[in-house]
């Protein structure tokens, strides 16, 4: 296979990480999006000058389907959409994740920069957590973040994005690629740095009030201490932490009181959640399925449009939704809006892809990376419904573009060590 050019495939990565920082869409007006497809357009002519083939893998196809499909659909329902401007937006968004897809997928189509892959999201979830670190100790934030546009000082994070649930989503995609590289490295200062990176982490979505994420990542951490993870690990961890919070008690007392009060309201409001309507995020849920599926039934399941759901919602649903406008529901958002056709179309993709990514962690046992890969897709279900709406950004579909070559890749060594059997 032909290899791209190093600055190609540095401009190529560089495209899939402005993905992962939404931000820069509203200090530079659609910053990111419109860098993907100059991106997308300079490796078309680097390709056409040069020579060079795109390479995709039958397996792929599905997706790019998909992907196409969508945005197809997406511009025809910005005919019927209330704003058409906003319409065409989603459109855009679109088109920018399928480019996302693409450029990903070229950059890490050779095995020895797919296997490097990893510490991508490893330096990306450094960055966020270095940002919420930030927030936490200055009560300042990104100025294109919600408290950043309203002034208003906080020490909630957000990271890079608009809201803080959005982080949450994110980072919890991110988290299994830290995990499991503590793993494979030898080197202990490195451990012991990955090890607080995912400390910080707890106390970033704590902060945040994602009490889903909370929820996933406690799990997380818990089935990976009990089975990836040895007794002389457990206690050296469980170690660290209590020299931690034993150190900030010291250092900071009054942090550390708030932040052992805080944690305590996020832990016992999960179970108040029923006797809480109002408050409360799953009941509000239970409520947003409820008009969600009502809007597909009376769409006849073709959609009510692009970007439409928000201002049907606030014309006639919103007292029963407590003026929750978004589905927070990545599979109900995309269903509603565009048809239960792509529901079911994305259902397929992520099981075909789930089907893989497991068979190739069964054969290689001792690929941390496999397991890492298969735990992310895994935690894409909770963190598809942490965000008011994921389906406007596209980092996800780097995500996607990573698990489908590594399945491609590592499918296509099984075959060549079949013929040299």
């Amino acid at each position: 296979m032909q290899r791209n050019n190093i600055a190609i495939n540095i401009l190529l990565i560089i495209a899939g990480m402005f993905s992962f920082f939404p931000v820069l869409n509203e200090s530079i007006k659609y910053f990111s999006y419109i860098f993907v497809l100059m991106t997308f357009v300079l490796f078309v002519a680097y390709s056409i000058i040069t020579h060079k083939r795109f390479f995709v893998y039958r397996k792929d196809i599905k997706i790019y389907i998909f992907l196409t499909l969508w945005l197809v659909y997406a511009i025809f329902s910005a005919t019927w959409t209330y704003n058409i401007k906003l319409g065409l937006l989603e459109s855009f968004r679109i088109a920018a994740s399928l480019i996302t897809f693409f450029l990903v997928a070229q950059s890490i189509s050779n095995k020895k920069i797919l296997d490097k892959f990893n510490y991508f999201f490893i330096i990306l979830f450094t960055l966020y957590i270095g940002i919420a670190v930030w927030e936490v100790t200055t009560f300042n934030h990104l100025p294109t973040t919600k408290h950043g546009i309203e002034g208003i000082s906080s020490f909630v994070p957000f990271g890079p994005f608009f809201n803080r649930n959005d982080m949450a989503a994110a980072l919890l995609m991110l988290l299994p690629f830290v995990l499991f590289q503590i793993n494979s490295t030898k080197n202990i200062i490195l451990k012991m740095f990955l090890s607080l990176l995912i400390i910080l982490m707890g106390v970033s979505i704590t902060l945040a009030g994602a009490r889903i994420g909370i929820i996933f990542y406690g799990l997380v951490i818990f089935i990976y201490m009990s089975y990836f993870t040895s007794w002389k690990v457990k206690i050296y961890s469980l170690t660290m932490i209590i020299l931690l919070l034993f150190s900030i008690k010291i250092i900071s007392p009054l942090q550390y009181e708030f932040f052992k009060l805080f944690l305590v309201e996020q832990v016992s409001s999960l179970g108040e959640e029923q006797e809480r309507y109002i408050e409360g995020s799953i009941s509000i849920r239970k409520s947003l399925i409820r008009e969600n599926i009502d809007m597909m039934y009376e769409s006849k399941f073709l959609g009510v449009g692009s970007g439409n759901i928000p201002s049907i919602i606030a014309q006639k649903r919103f007292k029963k939704t407590q003026n929750i406008l978004n589905p927070h529901n990545f599979l109900l958002e995309l269903s509603t809006a565009y048809g239960l056709f792509f529901g079911i179309f994305f259902i397929y993709l992520y099981i075909y892809l789930m089907f893989d990514l497991f068979k190739v962690m069964k054969k290689e046992r001792d690929n941390f990376q496999a397991k890492a890969a298969f735990v992310s897709l895994l935690l894409f279900i909770p963190a598809s419904v942490l965000p008011s709406s994921i389906i406007r950004y596209n980092f996800y579909w780097v995500f996607f573009a990573y698990f489908a070559q590594f399945i491609n890749l590592h499918q296509q060594n099984y075959e060549a060590e079949e013929i040299l059997a």
